[in-house]
Parts: C-alpha cells; sequence; structure tokens
C-alpha cells in the first residue's frame, strides 16, 4: 500500500497496537517532513485491512472502512473505466 516494502523503514517509523489477538493497528509516521504522506494508520482484523487513513502533507485526512469486503472476485474491465463531469478538471500525471 505505500510503495516498495523494502524500502518502508527507511522512510516511516512504524508502530504496531493490538486490541486483540485478530485486531492490529499499524501507524507509519513519515521520517520526513516533505512526505506527502505523514501519517498512515491501517487497520487489520482476522487479517484482512478493515480502515485505512492517511494524512498527507497539505495536512488533508482522509479515512476508508472497507465494509462488505469480497476477496478475488471477478471485476469486469468495464468498472475501471471513468469519464469526468463536464468542467471538472483533470490532472494527470504519467509514469514514465
Amino acid at each position: 500500500l505505500l510503495g516498495d516494502s523494502t524500502q518502508l523503514l527507511r522512510f516511516y517509523r512504524v508502530s504496531e497496537k493490538r486490541s486483540s489477538p485478530d485486531d492490529v493497528s499499524f501507524v507509519f509516521v513519515a521520517k520526513d517532513k516533505a512526505a506527502v504522506f505523514q501519517q498512515v494508520n491501517m487497520r487489520f482484523e482476522h487479517g484482512f485491512l478493515q480502515e485505512l487513513g492517511l494524512d498527507n502533507n497539505l495536512g488533508q485526512h482522509s479515512q476508508f472502512r472497507f465494509l462488505s469486503a469480497k476477496l478475488n472476485e471477478a471485476v469486469a474491465p468495464s468498472v475501471f473505466r471513468f469519464t469526468p463531469p463536464k468542467g471538472v478538471d483533470v490532472i494527470s500525471h504519467d509514469l514514465p
């Protein structure tokens, strides 16, 4: 979720909190104040991601909860087609 897992500890301080044997949370705090994500919170229940919180370097917080998740289901390619509404600015970053 955060990119190259082999480099994770190089860029983030990581702490773990267990509220039960089946409920574990991880907090990733950026070592660099200029990092895009200053803090990332992940909570897993029974080994599955339940919540994801992101704090970016602009002070914005995004919280995602994964409810009724289904694993490894077939997804039609049409689900990934997006046509932005008229008048919306689209910012694109083409990867090399």
